[in-house]
């Protein structure tokens, strides 16, 4: 039997070059943008005050390449096969920023340690939290929230010695089944953390608050809990994310 040469690359290789060649700005700034916020995210923990920008991020790097595109005179998008492998290019430099993001929490979880980093400590690594929860013992629970583009919210509880003694991952299906009928709203949002998104339902006299979390390994959901007119629970569970537009 005959054998197949093996294929060549130069093809893809010599695409992916050309159109750096010709867009060495755009796929610059692309890459920059990307390298940048994984270092903002990964070294400038305390100015981040426990809070990622994200959404912001995006819709201000979208608005400076139209604001580009309409500085250079705008003109028909034309879809060829340069410009596709341009946009996956560019598409991929902006997802590695995400990743950069991705690898963010669990950097700091690393650099913490129960009993012996202080409250100080957390802050320089978390920043500032959403909200301190007092607890009954004298010790304080600091809530951050990475909602509603992450999956996670974390509640690190500082003891009465200053150090932290808890560090906690809150959106699990074991802190879920915490969630009893009956419970007030205040009691869940200490539970869980901030929701993702609120939804108030006016004709059926529900408000319902949505988490989204990950079902492993990488299984998008969403927890819901509906509260009635009073407040309370009446009722809670998990459903898979539908994919945007759905």
């Amino acid at each position: 039997m005959k054998q197949q040469p093996p294929r060549s690359t130069h093809c893809i290789s010599s695409a992916s070059s050309g159109v750096y060649k010709r867009h060495p700005l755009s796929c610059g700034l692309a890459l920059a943008g990307a390298l940048i916020w994984a270092g903002y995210c990964t070294v400038t923990a305390r100015i981040a005050q426990g809070k990622h920008g994200v959404t912001v991020f995006f819709i201000l790097v979208a608005l400076a390449l139209w604001v580009k595109y309409g500085l250079e005179g705008g003109g028909p998008m034309d879809f060829t096969a340069a410009a596709i492998i341009y946009l996956v290019l560019a598409a991929g430099a902006m997802g590695a920023g995400v990743l950069g993001l991705l690898g963010c929490d669990q950097q700091r979880i690393d650099a913490l340690h129960e009993g012996l980093s202080t409250e100080a400590d957390v802050r320089a690594q978390f920043g500032e939290p959403v909200t301190i929860w007092p607890e009954a013992d004298g010790s304080r629970t600091l809530e951050y929230n990475r909602q509603p583009m992450g999956h996670q919210n974390y509640m690190i509880t500082i003891g009465t010695d200053g150090t932290m003694s808890a560090l906690r991952q809150v959106l699990t299906p074991s802190v879920f089944a915490q969630v009893q009928v009956g419970m007030g709203q205040e009691q869940v949002r200490r539970l869980l953390g901030q929701p993702a998104k609120r939804m108030v339902f006016e004709l059926k006299q529900e408000t319902d608050w949505d988490w989204r979390w990950i079902d492993p390994p990488a299984r998008e959901m969403v927890f819901t809990v509906t509260f009635g007119p009073d407040g309370r629970v009446l009722r809670s569970g998990s459903s898979e994310k539908l994919p945007e537009g759905r």
